[in-house]
């Protein structure tokens, strides 16, 4: 078995017609799995070009491997011995690159699948993970442990195909392209010292390496492992052990950390998950794997939530955003991809109904108008449908919540605007014909 990364229904709701609350279905993520043709090929890294075609690495089979939605699986041997690919990332033009951690080598391959090596300079090089920058630059982290030397490397191909490395006084794991076009990353290992001379406990550190290779560090607690850069320009990572589970650095080295907010019995403690890879989502927020089998999503308000359980055996570790508005994710033990919709939708049926509006209210309720049936409808936070039924020769166009959490529609049929009480009536205002209102919006006045 290969060793362990880091080294080591549509659901559809049904909905009765009326004045009357009716509960719905809260949508679902749906996701399916691909069992990979190499058995045992024990799938790592993962990448989704911009054409939607899915790269991963097979590290076990010593092959890359391409999914197309049209065209299913092709698999490309390595011809080197024991390339061992690890992690992935796109380069500047959308050109795959991998890490290979058998035989100390980064290399890209062709869309007709050719397999170019560069082979790095040490000769115990154990490259970890790998990113690009704007400029065509490949960055990757090199592994201190087969080098039994107390510092790291980071290592770095120019366009030219020249290969440099730069110590780092951290045990260097992931690597990012940052916000500021850097590349950036999570180090594991670092010490502080207290006032009174004596080590602090263990400190991690999230560091940025310029084009002269020079790193600066920004001490953090615990080991970081993935990290990756937000959509509001901050880096975001995952943390293996410590008091929390998802840090946020700014580029200024403002730091804020996250943990889930869950209620647990009495004497109960959390086990952490240990979050490993971290991605940004087609959805905006932030993505992660766990070592102990499941998928988590945070937004940028530091809110978490589990998306995706999985047992142990079908771990989900290497995860990518796609363009079709799904997470893609490699699942080594159970020999499978995975994709996983990052938008949960179901559908409520209207019966013949013709919706035609929205309106957000103030305690995130939806409200909607159904111009064909005549109803204003209510979708509560928690999923139940209140519909208000409206007289013969209504016709609603458009809908608004005012500061009070009641309703107004406007009334093309009838030259009124609508008023739906919090007592649930309908008190109409009348406007001088021919008006035929259509639209209607909550003003920053509160009218």
């Amino acid at each position: 078995m290969a060793a362990r990364a880091w080294i080591g229904i549509w659901l559809a709701a049904v909905l009765v017609a009326g004045r009357g609350e009716a509960g719905l279905v809260l949508p679902v993520h749906a996701f399916d799995t691909l069992t990979v043709p190499t058995q045992s090929a024990y799938p790592l890294g993962i990448v989704v070009q911009p054409n939607g075609d899915v790269w991963f690495t097979e590290n076990s089979a010593g092959k890359v491997a391409r999914y197309r939605l049209a065209g299913g699986f092709e698999e490309f041997p390595i011809q080197s011995d024991f390339p061992q690919p690890g992690f992935m990332t796109l380069g500047r033009d959308g050109e795959v690159w991998f890490t290979e951690t058998g035989r100390g080598r980064i290399a890209n391959v062709s869309s007709e699948g050719t397999v170019v090596e560069y082979p790095l300079p040490g000769e115990f090089s154990t490259p970890i993970d790998i990113t690009s920058t704007a400029d065509g630059t490949i960055w990757f982290t090199e592994s201190p442990v087969s080098r039994g030397v107390e510092f790291s490397l980071i290592g770095r191909l120019t366009p030219s195909r020249v290969i440099s490395e730069f110590p780092v006084d951290a045990g260097v794991v992931g690597i990012t392209r940052g916000p500021d076009g850097a590349a950036w990353f999570s180090a594991r290992g670092l010490r502080g010292v207290g006032p009174a001379g004596l080590p602090l406990p263990r400190l991690g550190g999230i560091g940025r390496i310029d084009g002269s290779g020079k790193p600066t560090i920004y001490p953090v607690e615990g080991d970081p492992l993935g990290l990756t850069s937000g959509a509001d320009g901050a880096l975001w990572y995952a943390l293996s052990f410590g008091d929390y589970w998802i840090g946020r650095l700014t580029t200024d080295g403002e730091l804020s950390t996250f943990a889930p907010d869950l209620p647990l019995p009495a004497g109960v403690e959390m086990q952490p998950p240990q979050p490993e890879r971290i991605t940004r989502g087609p959805d905006d927020n932030l993505w992660f794997t766990t070592y102990r089998g499941s998928i988590w999503r945070i937004n940028q308000a530091g809110t978490m939530r589990e998306m995706l359980s999985l047992s142990e055996d079908e771990y989900a570790e290497d995860i990518a955003a796609g363009p079709d508005g799904r997470l893609w994710f490699t699942q080594p033990l159970a020999n499978q991809i995975g994709r996983l919709d990052a938008l949960g939708f179901a559908y409520l049926n209207l019966a013949q109904g013709g919706p035609l509006a929205l309106a957000r209210g103030t305690d995130d309720s939806v409200w909607f108008v159904d111009a064909v049936r005549a109803t204003i409808g209510r979708i509560g936070a928690a999923g139940g449908l209140v519909q208000y039924e409206l007289d013969e020769g209504y016709a609603p166009t458009a809908v608004a919540v005012g500061a009070d959490g009641t309703a107004w529609f406007t009334d093309n049929g009838r030259d009124t605007i609508g008023h739906i009480t919090a007592e649930g009536d309908v008190v109409n205002v009348t406007i001088q014909p021919p008006s035929n209102p259509q639209d209607i919006v909550l003003g920053p006045d509160g009218n």
